[in-house]
């Protein structure tokens, strides 16, 4: 029995795991071992969009009321560093998926895989 089918998963996040499915599958590369990878990376790329959102809407530095002063400190939104971090996570896991990139591209096509992934990930709420 596969694993995904008995979980209650998101609608975006499957509709990001049969994607990510689809483009393996197109690729050459999908394996069934790798659905917990495909899960994992799907549910990044929900996240990330999440917290891209989320910091658009945002001030990039926040004030901090310090107690007992009038003084406010200010920071940068921690929703920037969670951003990093997700971001530096989503792209080691698409890599190991294969589905970075090469470095031999030097322009993308439209039709590229990368190319529509981000595009189905800014449609996803539209769906």
């Amino acid at each position: 029995m596969n694993l995904l089918n008995i979980l209650k998963i998101d609608k975006n996040i499957r509709k990001l795991i049969t994607y990510l499915t689809e483009l393996l599958t197109e690729k050459g590369l999908y394996d069934s071992s790798l659905d917990i990878q495909i899960f994992n990376v799907a549910c990044l790329l929900f996240q990330y969009n999440k917290l891209v959102n989320t910091f658009v809407n945002s001030e990039t530095i926040v004030a901090n009321a310090v107690r007992g002063q009038q003084e406010r400190s200010y920071k940068k939104n921690p929703i920037l560093n969670e951003l990093v971090n997700c971001s530096e996570s989503l792209r080691k896991n698409l890599k190991e998926l294969g589905l970075s990139l090469d470095a031999k591209v030097t322009a993308v096509a439209d039709t590229d895989p990368l190319s529509n992934l981000i595009s189905a990930m800014n449609n996803i709420d539209n769906e």
